[in-house]
C-alpha cells in the first residue's frame, strides 16, 4: 500500500535533489547570458538572423500565456539538410518535462534553486490565477503526484512547501496501481497519508507521463498542472500536435514564422507501414500517437 510523503517548508535540501554532477558545476557563459536575455532581446536577435520575420508578431507569439498549457518542454534536433543548411527541427513537446536535477544554477540558497523560480513562474502563477477567478476548492492541501523520476518531483513538493508555507504531499501514482494511493470523489483529488486517511488536495502538480488520462479525469475541481487535456490536444497525441503546428505554420507563414518539423504522415495504417517506409527511401520513424517516454 502506497501512502503520500510530507514536505515541510525549510525542509527543501539541494542533495536530495540535484545530482552530484550539477551541484559542482556551473553554467557555461553561452548558455547563462542566454537565459538572461528575455523576450525582446531573442526576437531582436532572431530577427537578425532571420530579415524576413516579422519582430512584433515574434513577440507577440513569445509572450502569449496558454490557456491550459502552463508548462512544456520540446525535443529538438540539430539536422542538416541535402543543401548542407543547418537548423533545428521540432520532434515533439511534451507535457511533463524534466530536467531541473540536472541543472546548474548561480545559487542553491534561500529558495533560489530552480525547483524555486520554476514553482513561482508555473505552478504558483496558476493557483493565482484560479483564486482570482473563484475556481479554487477551499480547506484543501497542495500536492505532488508522479510516476516516475522521485528526485526531481520529490524537489517540486519541497519547493513548494517553502513558497507556499505550507505543508505539501508527494505520491508516487500509476494507472495500473491495485490500490491507488490517489483518488478523485466529485471531481476533487484525494491522497492517502500515512495514517491511511484521504487528505483533499486544492491544487496538485502532476508528472503522471504514461497515459495519464487513465487515471486522472478530464474534468477536475482540483487545480491540475498540467491538466489532462493539455495531453490530449498534443501535449501526448502526437497526431493533433502536427495538426497544430500545420495551423500555426499557416497563420504565421506571412509573418515569415514557421516550426519546423519533420515530414510527418499522420493516421497511418499497421499494413501501410512498409509500402510507406519504401517510399520514402527506407529512413523513417514510427511514432505511436499516445505514447511516450521512450515507449512510443
Amino acid at each position: 500500500m502506497k501512502f503520500a510523503e510530507v514536505h515541510q517548508p525549510g525542509t527543501f535540501n539541494i542533495n536530495n535533489h540535484f545530482y552530484p554532477e550539477a551541484l559542482n558545476k556551473s553554467l557555461c557563459p553561452e548558455v547563462k547570458s542566454f537565459l538572461e536575455l528575455g523576450n525582446e532581446r531573442i526576437a531582436e536577435r532572431y530577427c537578425y538572423l532571420h530579415p524576413e520575420a516579422n519582430y512584433k508578431r515574434l513577440c507577440t507569439l513569445m509572450s502569449s500565456k496558454p490557456s491550459v498549457f502552463h508548462w512544456s518542454g520540446s525535443d529538438l534536433l540539430h539536422v542538416t539538410d541535402h543543401s548542407k543548411q543547418k537548423q533545428m527541427i521540432l520532434l515533439e513537446t511534451n507535457s511533463c518535462p524534466s530536467g531541473q536535477k540536472s541543472m546548474p544554477t548561480d545559487s542553491y540558497a534561500d529558495g533560489n534553486s530552480g525547483y524555486h523560480k520554476f514553482v513561482r513562474l508555473t505552478f504558483l502563477t496558476a493557483i493565482k490565477a484560479a483564486e482570482q477567478s473563484n475556481k479554487m476548492i477551499e480547506n484543501g492541501h497542495l500536492a505532488v503526484i508522479y510516476d516516475k523520476n522521485p528526485m526531481e518531483n520529490r524537489g517540486y513538493a519541497a519547493a513548494m512547501a517553502d513558497i507556499f508555507d505550507e505543508a505539501t504531499y508527494s505520491i508516487e501514482f500509476h494507472h495500473s496501481d491495485l490500490d491507488p494511493p490517489v483518488k478523485f470523489i466529485n471531481q476533487v483529488m484525494f491522497v492517502r497519508d500515512s495514517s491511511s486517511n484521504w487528505i483533499s488536495i486544492r491544487a496538485a502538480f502532476r508528472y503522471i507521463t504514461h497515459t495519464p488520462w487513465l487515471c486522472i479525469p478530464v474534468q477536475s475541481k482540483t487545480i491540475i498542472i498540467n491538466p489532462i487535456i493539455a495531453c490530449l490536444a498534443g501535449g501526448r497525441n502526437k497526431n493533433l500536435a502536427d495538426h497544430a503546428y500545420q495551423i500555426l505554420n499557416k497563420e504565421n507563414e506571412p509573418f515569415g514564422l514557421r516550426i519546423r518539423t519533420p515530414h510527418t504522415v499522420r493516421n497511418v495504417r499497421k499494413s501501410d507501414v512498409q509500402h510507406l517506409n519504401e517510399s520514402l527511401g527506407g529512413h523513417m520513424v514510427v511514432k505511436v500517437p499516445y505514447s511516450n517516454a521512450g515507449q512510443g
